[in-house]
């Protein structure tokens, strides 16, 4: 008997010690990254400036795109990118917008534009290849932001009635 009154009271005691016990779960887990690239160096950048007469702007997920030809608005835009160090490039970054920057002799570069929470830097891909990236400047964020709510502004053509 008094065996059985031992067990039970540390199966009580057991038991309560386990409901007092506050379990907390804290996910560590990290964001995925990519492969951090290097900024674009001043080399490059001045071939974009010299060697780009059109840029395509290509929008994610509308029916929109624009093609800048004209020299005092393509220059400028160029102007305006960031060529500082992105610290990290997180895979969930998703890209609205991708640009695609022409010269005489074809294109000069791609770039996608990663603008969302904690995503704000762009790309360069040379031949198809991820090559640099920088961050956005405030001003390019604030044109591209523009554009992206033109874009998302313009209603698909409705098919002509039969």
């Amino acid at each position: 008997m008094l065996m059985r009154i031992v067990t039970l009271f540390f199966l009580l005691s057991f038991m309560f010690s386990c409901k007092n016990e506050k379990q907390t779960v804290v996910s560590k887990e990290k964001p995925v990254l990519k492969e951090t690239l290097p900024p674009p160096p001043v080399e490059f950048m001045s071939k974009l400036q010299t060697e780009t007469h059109t840029i395509d702007y290509l929008f994610r997920n509308t029916n929109f795109s624009i093609t800048q030809v004209e020299p005092s608005a393509v220059q400028p835009v160029i102007a305006i990118m960031g060529t500082e160090r992105v610290p990290e490039i997180k895979a969930s970054c998703v890209s609205p917008v991708r640009l695609t920057f022409v010269g005489d002799d074809g294109i000069v570069c791609d770039s996608e534009m990663y603008m969302g929470l904690d995503c704000l830097y762009q790309e360069y891909y040379i031949n198809g290849k991820a090559t640099y990236a920088a961050l956005v400047t405030n001003q390019c964020k604030n044109y591209l932001t523009n554009l992206i709510m033109q874009a998302n502004s313009v209603k698909p053509p409705q098919p002509q009635g039969q």
